[in-house]
């Protein structure tokens, strides 16, 4: 697989979060400094501090927050390129403008780009 089609969070960030809620499990830890770990399409993506659909919610908008921060600027690392979020999955989360005003704008405007910022 190519690093620019890589998905550490198992493709998490390109489906909405009601998607996500709907394929996703939320696996309560004991003795652990964290509440749960989430899987996802087979796939461990990280732990969370809450259960439910709060913890559900907190790792797949981290996925979407991170998926944005690798696309922000144009000299990032390699080993952290990967795809932009999908439409979808950027839509649930319409605070991530203010955080990431570029790669938000090449998603959700992908004809302005990143020239009409």
């Amino acid at each position: 697989m190519n690093s620019k089609d890589y998905s550490p969070t198992n493709g998490a960030e390109f489906v909405s979060l009601k998607q996500f809620t709907a394929e996703a499990a939320i696996v309560p830890l004991v003795s652990h400094g964290r509440k749960a770990y989430v899987l996802f399409r087979g796939q461990s993506i990280g732990f969370v501090d809450m259960l439910g659909e709060d913890g559900l919610r907190q790792v797949h908008r981290s996925a979407v927050n991170n998926a944005l921060y690798c696309n922000e600027e144009e000299d990032v690392p390699h080993w952290l390129h990967r795809p932009l979020p999908s439409t979808t999955a950027v839509s649930d989360y319409p605070e991530m403008e203010g955080l990431f005003p570029r790669a938000y704008a090449r998603v959700m405007k992908p004809a302005q780009g990143v020239l009409e910022l």
